[in-house]
Order: structure tokens, then sequence, then C-alpha cells
């Protein structure tokens, strides 16, 4: 970022132009590339994006959007989720009036001269949502934009994330990111490119009322499959490489995402906190047995880093996990190699808004055996903790009656819509004591037809 003192001289923004490039579409389906377009950082507790400042002129130009006819404040998706209020780009068009003198409200201006990327992270918080919904869409989009030459866009382009930052941000090493933008300070982008592909948008949440949810396979415009998503595998393991390989980093950042050379088949990811599995040494000596391998291991983000994981994952055949965001790094698994995901007790494996993960190892030309396997006895179940917030199944807060209709779940809890409905939430975070006989069935029915595969 720079500052242009001469550009101040008439409050900084009379002289600004816009060239705005896109088809003739919705919001949903556009990618759009602007010049001279500013941004106001919104406020820490704002749910919404900011809001973006187009001050058209005679001298402005406008291409593929007829601003008579369409509401610019709900214009563009700033993630891969269509139509989602929060995520979504508003721009405001104003006339080149003293509201906007910047000396007049004394707000600072910054000039980016460096092409940049504009995009809002679904989840930012969610490994899941972070690999599926923002860095996937990403790179089939940047795959478009670059005809295929994925490392000419990430070189030309600064990723510019809306969003706060997190403590794993630098797992997103591939594309090339800039510092945060400052509050009460108006940024304008020479260039800006925003708009995600939503061909990748292969399973929604039903965070919005446009789309049910579950699988987007077979609906038009989402083409992804296998082939896409090796592509993303390889060039995040690719950025991993480099960066191990930079030398004008620290010894330590190199080692850090240096990929070391493993002979563990099997991979056990775990949780320590919630959604525990109680006998997890049963679990593991199940595996080994199923792969005929005693190179077996547990994992958790807890005592292993994500990049760690992530060069495990990919060079093991088998890989076992509680349902959880974890789970994601499945799209680094090699060919042929096998997945079953552990649902706990009342949970069902095949309900809409969980299946992510077996939609997911089975895309077209994905090449992996999955299988699912469900707790069936109550008795090895255990609930969460008392004191266990609403976000991770405590259900405290709820009324005796309510409380108690919950823990009383005959069969399984029956489809509710997304996200945060406390029955649901409360089976799926409960720990589990992995019946040993069924579980090795369904390990080896994984394992074998991943062979035949």
């Amino acid at each position: 970022m720079s500052d242009h003192p001469g550009a101040r001289r008439d409050g900084g923004l009379s002289n600004v132009r816009f060239v705005l490039t896109t088809p003739r579409v919705s919001s949903a389906t556009r990618h759009c590339h602007f010049t001279n377009l500013c941004y106001l950082v919104p406020q820490p507790d704002s749910v919404n994006a900011g809001t973006f400042i187009f001050v058209y002129k005679k001298t402005s130009r406008v291409i593929g959007v007829d601003f008579q006819k369409e509401n610019l404040l709900h214009f563009l998706d700033l993630s891969s989720v269509p139509h989602h209020t929060r995520l979504e780009m508003e721009v405001e068009v104003v006339l080149p009036v003293p509201v906007l003198n910047i000396s007049s409200v004394n707000l600072p201006r910054q000039d980016i001269e460096y092409p940049v990327f504009i995009m809002q992270r679904l989840v930012h918080e969610n490994l899941a949502h972070v690999l599926l919904d923002d860095l996937l869409p990403l790179f089939v989009t940047y795959e478009r934009l670059c005809l295929g030459n994925i490392r000419k866009c990430t070189k030309a382009l600064h990723l510019l994330l809306l969003d706060r930052p997190t403590p794993r941000d630098d797992f997103q090493s591939g594309f090339i990111t800039r510092d945060r933008l400052t509050e009460d300070t108006l940024h304008c982008f020479d260039s800006a490119k925003a708009g995600l592909a939503k061909s990748a948008h292969f399973y929604d949440y039903g965070l919005t009322s446009e789309l049910p949810q579950g699988s987007m396979l077979g609906n038009p415009g989402v083409d992804l499959d296998g082939g896409d998503i090796r592509r993303f595998a390889n060039f995040i393991r690719e950025s991993f490489h480099q960066m191990a390989t930079d030398d004008s980093i620290s010894a330590t950042d190199r080692e850090r995402f240096t990929c070391k050379n493993s002979n563990t088949s099997g991979i056990l990811l775990i949780r320590k906190r919630n959604r525990r599995i109680l006998n997890e040494l049963e679990v593991l000596k199940a595996m080994s047995d199923a792969l005929g391998s005693q190179d077996i291991r547990s994992v958790s983000l807890e005592d292993n880093s994500l990049v760690e994981i992530i060069c495990l994952v990919s060079q093991a055949n088998l890989l076992v996990s509680v349902h959880g965001a974890l789970l994601s790094t499945l799209l680094f698994l090699p060919v042929d190699s096998a997945v079953v995901e552990i649902f706990p007790y009342a949970i069902n494996a095949s309900q809409p808004g969980l299946d992510v993960y077996r939609t997911l190892a089975t895309l077209p030309k994905m090449n992996l055996s999955y299988r699912a396997w469900e707790n069936s006895f109550r008795e090895n179940s255990e609930p969460p903790e008392q004191s266990a917030h609403s976000f991770d199944g405590g259900i405290a807060h709820l009324g005796v009656e309510e409380q108690q209709r919950i823990k009383e779940v005959k069969e399984k809890v029956p489809l509710v819509p997304c996200c945060h409905n406390p029955e649901l939430k409360y089976w799926l975070y409960q720990n589990t004591r992995v019946d040993i006989p069924s579980f090795y069935q369904t390990l080896v029915s994984a394992v074998r037809r991943s062979a035949i595969n």
C-alpha cells in the first residue's frame, strides 16, 4: 500500500474511474474486474463484509451491468456460497459530491497499487469450510482466469481476505496474501477482481433458503470431479515444498513446511476435547489387523500441525476419523486409498448436511473407497459435559423438559435444517466407544474395495 499525496487535492475521489466486466448473469455466477474501486472496512462487531464505493462520473465505464435496472447492494457473492447475505458484496454507487470528501470527514486514504483478488471466507475458523468452500473454489477460479496456469494467477494477484485472521492462515501459503486492511481508512484499489467459480460448489449446508442441504452434484453449473480435487491437493503440497525450500524465510519456518517421508499406512484422526474415541488403542489394533500393517498411528490438531497431518495423510492407505472438519484432509489421500467415517450414536450417516465427506470421497474420478460406521449401542455413547457450550453439544441452556426430550431420543435424530440444532449437536458431539467386531468388518470392506479399485 502507498499513499499518493496528489490524489487528495479534491478529496481523493472525484477522478475515480470504474471498469466492470461480467456477463449479464446473477450475483451467484458473476466474476468481476474493477478498476479504482474503494472500500470501507466494517466495525469489528459488524456481521457484514463492509461497503465498496464506486463514484460514478461521465468518464466511468461500466460493462455488463445496467445500474438503472440492478440493485448493486447485493451485487456479487464474495464467497462460494450463493446468495448468503452476510457474504454479498455491497457496491454503493455515488456521485462525486462533497459527502465523500476525505478532508471534510478526516478519513485517511490508502491507494493499493498491486492487483488483488477479493474474497471473504465462509467460516474461517473451520478447516473443512476453508478447504472445500474457500480455497478449492479459489483454485478453480484461478485455473480459469489464467487458463490452467495457476502459478501465473498466484504471482499476479494478491489474495485479499476481508475476514479476520486465524492461527492457521499460513496454511494458505500458495495464495499470496497481503496485510489485512485497517479500520477507519478508505482503501482504493487500482485493480481488483472478485467472484468465485460456483462450479466447485459441490455441497450446500442449507445456509440460505435458496438451496437445500446436501450434494449439489448434478445441478446446473456444478461440474467438479476428482481430477479437480487432485490438482488442488497437488497445488497445496507443492506450496508446502516451495516454503520448505525458500531461503528468504527462517529455518524454523522452512522446517514447519517440510514433508518428511513416512511409512505410516493407516491414520486415525482423533479429537481430544469432544467427539473422542474412548477405546483408541483397540481401534488402532483393528486398523492394523485390517491392513496387515503395524505402521498405524493417531494424530490430532492438539498434537500435530496441520501441515504435518496433510503430509501424513498424503502417504497413507487408510484414513479413519469421527465425523468432523479434519476429515476434509481425505482429499490428500493417494488414489485407491480407503476412508472410514465414524458416526456417534443416533446420528444418521446418510443425513443431508452430514454426508459431505461421503460426497467428497465418492466424487467421480476420486477413486477412493468410502465406508461409514454408525454406533448402534447407546451404552457405548458418552454425552457432552454438562458445562459444554451449545456449539459443542451442550444443552444446559435449554429448559428441563427440552433437555429430557433430547436425551431420550429413541432412534435417529430427525432431519433438521442447518446449522445449530441443539438435538443434533448433543448427539453429534458424543464420545464413542467403538464396537470392534462391527467396526473391523467395516474396515475390511473398505480396504478390500480399495484393493479392487
